[in-house]
């Protein structure tokens, strides 16, 4: 008996012992949070890993924390692959794992402190508390002005949790965070266990529950700029997509974009400009493309969008008339919109042995050149020429390029190259040119100056020259 209670004694002493040596070594481990108020948070942090300490063997705890080091610790926690972090600049994916989340707006200041606001609104965000939170206790906090927005939600619900506690009345919420208070949060928040819920929800990145709704006027006048606004719900926030807009079926638009998790707005603006004739509609589609772990998801809708044609009156306001001061400048300062000169020909029904089509508008001194069929034309080009002056003014009527020359050599000038269109001598050319060289004679342009051909500028003829194929119509009006 006295034996079995001598082995008794002996273990006691040595389990004592090796307790007594386990706590000397904590102690010894991490010195400077011994007897420190939050000294029980720190250590089961410690122990599962959610920090590290410093290389010296301490925490630091009454040091401010940072803006990085506050996102560090939510964010190598709580993302699914924390190796993937290391990918690139570490820090780098930190502040855009952040921002995407939504724990900051932007990866600016990084080494500086943070206060409580800031503090709790960023573990909140991380734990998914704020929305639908009765936030009526924020009114009663002597602080409460300073706690707007999103953040009464937020704020409420760390109250109502017990994560955090009005002292006096007040949170104090402009005073700086240390690295143990946020610690202490952090792990108040691990075990009321949001922090599993938390990481399921933030690294759920499926677009498959996404809803898209659109904004949009009925219908649109003509050559009226279509501005549409989709509404993206129920997409997790931080969720990175290309967002694509469509219309009939050609790509108009591409971004990328981050959701927020709550409703968010995207607009996109095209200019509706016809070039094509007949469509009284257009379809609009808006898709969303997510890429996670090699597999894309694509979430889409669409809708028609009407508009208003008045052809008739457009049509109308094109005049053959040449009413300016003869100058190059009321050229210049005037024209049709590509708009109108879209409607004029299609409506006109106006068609080409070719791919293209040439409309010489006397109004305003305008070669308008056409790519397209009939119904169909494009606007491609646009040149501003020289007409025929009084007495020998260019013939209205539709023709055909019929033939093409190097030049023509006057007695006094040259003009080339040449590009035929009518029969009586008619023809697309340079300015008057001195004999034998490029160097510009007269360089008068911009409003009716010739015998009753289209001068030209030396580069806008050698395009002609080069790329109308003979059998081209020419519409002069």
């Amino acid at each position: 008996m006295n034996v079995f209670k001598r082995l008794v004694s002996a273990a006691l002493s040595i389990i004592l012992l090796l307790s007594l040596c386990f706590a000397a070594s904590a102690d010894e481990a991490w010195p400077d949070i011994t007897g420190h108020k939050y000294e029980n948070y720190i250590l089961k942090a410690l122990e599962k890993g959610y920090i590290s300490g410093y290389g010296d063997g301490t925490v630091r705890p009454d040091r401010e924390i940072t803006k990085k080091e506050a996102v560090s610790i939510i964010v190598k926690n709580l993302v699914e692959n924390p190796a993937a972090l290391s990918e690139g600049s570490r820090t780098q994916n930190i502040v855009k794992k952040a921002m995407n989340w939504g724990l900051i707006n932007s990866g600016n200041n990084m080494s500086s402190s943070i206060d409580r606001l800031k503090a709790y609104t960023m573990l909140a965000a991380a734990a998914g508390i704020g929305e639908g939170e009765d936030d009526s206790v924020i009114g009663s906090l002597a602080d409460s002005k300073y706690i707007e927005g999103e953040a009464r939600g937020m704020i409420a619900g760390l109250i109502s949790r017990g994560i955090i506690t009005p002292v006096d009345g007040r949170l104090g919420v402009f005073k700086t965070v240390t690295r143990a208070e946020f610690i202490m949060l952090f792990m108040k928040l691990d075990e009321a266990g949001l922090w599993t819920a938390a990481k399921k929800e933030l690294n759920n990145t499926s677009i498959s529950k996404v809803k898209l709704s659109f904004e949009h006027s009925e219908r649109l006048k003509e050559g009226e700029p279509m501005r549409v606004t989709v509404n993206i719900t129920g997409g997790k926030r931080g969720t990175e997509c290309s967002a694509v807009w469509y219309k009939n079926g050609i790509e108009e638009g591409r971004e990328d974009i981050v959701l927020s998790g709550k409703e968010h707005q995207y607009t996109f603006e095209i200019d509706y400009i016809m070039s094509d004739y007949t469509p009284d509609s257009a379809v609009v589609g808006f898709e969303l493309y997510h890429t996670e772990k090699g597999k894309t998801e694509k979430k889409g809708d669409h809708f028609t969008q009407y508009i208003d044609h008045d052809y008739k009156s457009v049509v109308a306001k094109i005049s053959n008339k040449y009413e300016g001061d003869y100058t190059l400048q009321y050229a210049l300062d005037h024209d049709y919109t590509d708009y109108e000169k879209a409607v004029f020909v299609n409506y006109r029904g106006y068609s080409s042995s070719t791919e293209y089509l040439i409309w010489v508008n006397r109004a305003y001194q305008r070669t308008n050149v056409y790519i397209g069929s009939k119904g169909h034309w494009k606007l491609i080009k646009v040149f501003v020429v020289g007409t025929g002056r009084p007495g020998s003014v260019t013939p209205v009527g539709v023709f055909k390029v019929f033939g093409k020359q190097p030049g023509w050599y006057k007695m006094k000038y040259d003009v080339k190259p040449i590009v035929n269109f009518y029969q009586g001598g008619y023809a697309f050319h340079s300015r008057l040119l001195y004999h034998g060289t490029d160097e510009v004679k007269d360089p008068s342009i911009g409003f009716p100056v010739s015998l009753g051909c289209m001068r030209m500028y030396n580069e806008d003829i050698q395009w002609m020259y080069d790329n109308i194929p003979i059998w081209t119509t020419v519409v002069v009006w």
